[in-house]
């Protein structure tokens, strides 16, 4: 388990909390860890210092303890005793540094953004081409059980006299346009997971989290 994994679980195990408690739990761990890194300390020493999640969260819940207000005698939630990992809190990146970091990821996003388009123009045309040849394909083979030209199709008179070899190519056909259809459905989806990972990285950096 890393890093983010961890922070994870553990906003995930706190979901019982007020959502400012959470978020000031979620905080001083986030801080904490960037000072232990920071340090050199490699984050698997890190998680193994601060325990598991579930114990860390089972303290946090485990402090809040009823309490009977004097005035309205309504219970109250009081905590005590919160474990918290020692470290100075510090704040986000200053105005400068914002300013700095947006320009430095413009121009490195200005770099790469034509190899992006780039990258999405060529999936984008083997995914027309796969669906093209399978369609294509699967019209051949059409042709070849009626044993008849299709209209929109331009192959050669000659094959409609061999409607086995016409069956074998649309076959084949279909296989190719099936198999790039598949490995461009692989390739996208990791364009895309990558894509937001990388844009809410730059987010995070910038903010200065």
């Amino acid at each position: 388990m890393l890093k983010d994994d961890y922070l994870e679980n553990l906003d995930r195990l706190l979901t019982s909390l007020p959502y400012n408690e959470r978020r000031d739990i979620m905080y001083d761990y986030e801080e904490h860890f960037k000072e232990e890194l920071k340090e050199g300390t490699s984050e698997e020493d890190v998680i193994t210092a601060l325990g598991s999640p579930e114990k860390i969260a089972l303290q946090y819940v485990a402090a809040i303890v009823p309490v009977v207000s004097q005035s309205n005698q309504n219970t109250e939630a009081s905590h005590i005793d919160k474990p918290k990992p020692t470290q100075t809190r510090i704040q986000g990146n200053s105005i400068g540094e914002i300013v700095a970091l947006s320009i430095v990821a413009l121009i490195l996003n200005s770099i790469f953004i034509g190899f992006y388009i780039a990258a999405w123009g060529i999936l984008i045309g083997f995914t027309v081409a796969g669906i093209g040849l399978v369609f294509g394909g699967f019209a051949l083979l059409i042709s070849s059980l009626i044993a008849t030209p299709v209209a929109f199709l331009s192959a050669p008179v000659i094959l409609y006299q061999y409607p086995i070899l016409l069956f074998a190519i649309s076959i084949i056909l279909i296989c190719i346009g099936g198999l790039m259809l598949i490995i461009m459905y692989f390739l996208i989806r990791f364009t895309c997971i990558y894509t937001y990972k990388y844009v809410k990285w730059l987010i995070k950096l910038i903010r200065g989290f």
